[in-house]
């Protein structure tokens, strides 16, 4: 698969500790109507982990698709996820709910198992089936 296929590349970082409440949501992606997003294939790549770097699909919502929810407000998409460096290919299309007007896709990031502070280079592929 074509790197180019992929979002821009971005630093992530964990905030020291491997539990869900503590998952931090970066957007990768343009603000788009939620009502135009029915499923979604995610992929996944990581770059220059420090390890224990674990990388998920996510996405936000916004009623006005200006002012969004804070970083540890978000979605899963499925259960693809990439911890270190690699990259996960999705294979299936994610049945997603969005129940606000705009939507933005990114990752979400956390210690796969350990407490310290992390970082690594992150991009995703987002194949969208419409309504």
């Amino acid at each position: 698969m074509p790197s180019d296929d992929f979002t821009k590349t971005i630093a992530v970082w964990t905030r020291g500790s491997n539990l869900d409440a503590n998952r931090r949501f970066f957007p990768l992606s343009a603000v788009m109507r939620s009502d135009q997003i029915a499923k979604i294939r995610p992929s996944l790549r990581v770059y220059c982990s420090t390890g224990d770097v674990k990388v998920e699909a996510a996405v936000q919502t916004s009623d006005d698709g200006c002012v969004w929810p804070a970083a540890n407000v978000f979605t899963v998409i499925g259960t693809t996820s990439q911890i270190d460096d690699g990259t996960s290919y999705g294979t299936t299309f994610e049945a997603v709910t969005l129940n606000e007007a705009y939507a933005r896709l990114g990752v979400v990031v956390r210690n796969d198992t350990g407490s310290g502070r992390e970082h690594a280079a992150a991009a995703a592929r987002f194949e969208i089936k419409a309504c």
